[in-house]
């Protein structure tokens, strides 16, 4: 899953955003369908996970 962010990641770096949201309007909906998992609770999931790596780095 950390590699399908970066290639995501990429992806929008590579464009404009402008032109990226005109040419890939159905973007999401494509990653949704191929990865059915809500792009909402990954993150989020993501997200803790990252914070519990910092504080087992800090602590």
């Amino acid at each position: 899953m950390v590699l399908l962010h970066q290639k995501i990641s990429k992806l929008i770096d590579a464009a404009d955003a402008n032109q990226f949201a005109n040419k890939n309007k159905n973007f999401m909906d494509i990653i949704e369908q191929k990865y059915p998992i809500d792009f909402d609770i990954l993150c989020t999931q993501f997200e803790k996970k990252c914070e519990e790596f910092e504080g087992v780095n800090n602590g």
